[in-house]
């Protein structure tokens, strides 16, 4: 698909131009020389059937520099003259987006109480673990695992909130912290972004919905559907598509989730320092 955009649109840009160094590459295109390298693949202009033509003036009046057109439509682009390559870089889609700036900031949890084994999930705060407190009550031992890792490091349990349900680890993870978004604006139908680990499958990435607010006990929880977060996903981060964490998974069931939103969680927050 990548491909026959790229064919599509140098067959009907004619001329084109690329800044400074317009003359080198549309000369070079005449000869199919000029290579185009996308996403780190390397595409000729030969092979995608491309025409450059001389419209019988110094290259025309009605010319569109590659930088120009290809940064209005998202990709990012850049020229190597040594190996006389146009360099592309296709948009990453919201998944992708938030998946490259979050998902270092996600872990996988293991908590020991006496006999029993609970898996959870986290997020990374200011140097700190927050998770959901009915994760790691009371537990013996806790292991912190980073995206991707196959070992843990031990953490230990520095503050609970039994009425929020929100508990903080502290653990030498040395991993990049969540940005905080406003819960408060979230429409309903918005799409969201989780990142937990269901049933101990490390950081998985699940496309969501918000569904507005849900009312029971005493309190209040955004509710979450559309989701696979499964058991295991508890304490987990949910992200609106801006990359800000909005809310945290507390409990699911085959009705949808229910989340502590991120503006009941950041009084606890500003305390860690």
């Amino acid at each position: 698909m990548k491909k026959s955009i790229i064919g599509f649109i140098f067959g009907v840009i004619l001329t084109l131009s690329v800044g400074s160094y317009a003359m080198t590459a549309i000369k070079s295109a005449q000869y199919n020389d000029t290579k185009i390298q996308l996403d780190g693949k390397t595409l000729t202009l030969k092979d995608q059937c491309v025409t450059v033509v001389n419209d019988g003036t110094e290259w025309g009046f009605n010319t569109i520099p590659i930088r120009a057109f290809f940064e209005s439509i998202g990709y990012s682009v850049d020229w190597d003259s040594k190996s006389n390559t146009i360099l592309l870089e296709s948009p990453l889609t919201d998944l992708e987006t938030v998946a490259k700036n979050c998902k270092d900031s996600c872990v996988m949890i293991y908590a020991y109480k006496d006999n029993k084994v609970i898996q959870g999930s986290g997020w990374v705060y200011n140097g700190y673990i927050v998770t959901a407190k009915h994760v790691v009550n009371e537990a013996n031992k806790v292991d912190i695992f980073l995206d991707d890792s196959l070992y843990s490091v031990n953490g230990i349990v520095h503050f609970v909130d039994s009425e929020l349900d929100v508990a903080v680890i502290k653990a030498n993870v040395g991993l990049p912290s969540v940005i905080l978004g406003d819960s408060d604006e979230l429409t309903e139908g918005e799409k969201l972004v989780s990142i937990t680990s269901p049933a101990g499958v490390q950081n998985v990435i699940d496309e969501c919905v918000y569904s507005g607010i849900a009312y029971f006990g005493e309190g209040s929880y955004i509710t979450i559907s559309e989701s696979n977060m499964n058991g295991g996903s508890s304490g987990g981060a949910i992200f609106n598509l801006n990359c800000e964490l909005i809310a945290m998974n507390n409990s699911g069931n085959d009705g949808g989730h229910h989340a502590i939103s991120v503006n009941e969680i950041k009084p606890i927050l500003q305390n860690l320092k």
